[in-house]
């Protein structure tokens, strides 16, 4: 029974012997799951009102609760380079959707959104 105990208490220390580089990754990790969870219902949203054609009103609100909570990944500074650009992008594409929202413009908005989600896609191809 001693020897389980001191196995098991040399599995639990070894198990739990993080680098700080390793601590990082995984708070970072940690906080890109939360920032995409908080994305996905207006996401839906999105989604099912571009589908209805709709690119107003709620389209619009949705829009701007996406952005504001996609845009943490600005300071998110993630280990892997590729992962960092996928990030820009996306933020690049946010600043181009919120002013396409802010012209209430159904054709402008409709292309930007295209474009967020282009973004979106191109991350999710490598790291979903």
């Amino acid at each position: 029974m001693k020897l389980f105990l001191l196995i098991s208490l040399l599995f639990f220390v070894f198990s739990c012997t993080y680098t700080a580089d390793d601590l990082q990754i995984r708070r970072v990790e940690n906080e890109v799951d939360k920032i995409m969870e908080a994305m996905d219902l207006p996401e839906y949203g999105l989604v099912k009102l571009a589908k209805q054609g709709e690119y107003t009103g709620d389209f619009i609100q949705a829009g701007r609760d996406l952005i504001k909570a996609g845009s943490k990944m600005a300071g998110l500074e993630h280990h892997e380079a590729e992962f960092n650009q996928f990030s820009r992008n996306m933020i690049d594409a946010f600043k181009h959707f919120e002013k396409a929202l802010e012209s209430k413009d159904s054709n402008t908005i409709k292309q930007s959104w295209q474009l967020v989600q282009q973004s979106c896609v191109k991350c999710h191809d490598v790291y979903d």
